[in-house]
């Protein structure tokens, strides 16, 4: 697990704006799996190993929840927040707070 405070900061920005650049990839109908996310995506690796990858399935968790709940018309604190101005980059702004 990431130890330093700090450092697990750092990793949480970093996955946070991973996750950011891959929407902003999709959006803008860039290459899938281009050379710069995986490298994006290796250098937080190195950095916290495990941790970076259970951290970000814990966010795709979430946000199959905050999806989910949605559909089926379940009130959830994501969308209370939001109220309507929901959009992806807003709700992974809000599911990962640092």
């Amino acid at each position: 697990m990431i130890q330093a405070e700090d450092n697990s900061t750092g990793i949480a920005l970093s996955v946070k704006q991973y996750l950011l650049d891959v929407l902003d990839d999709d959006h803008n109908d860039r290459e899938k799996y281009s050379d710069a996310r995986l490298s994006q995506g290796q250098l937080i690796l190195d950095k916290a190993g495990a941790s970076a990858l259970y951290f970000m399935a814990d966010i795709a968790a979430q946000l199959s929840i905050v999806a989910s709940a949605q559909m089926n018309g379940i009130p959830n604190n994501v969308e209370a927040d939001l109220r309507g101005q929901a959009s992806p980059e807003k709700i992974i702004n809000k599911v990962i707070k640092i």
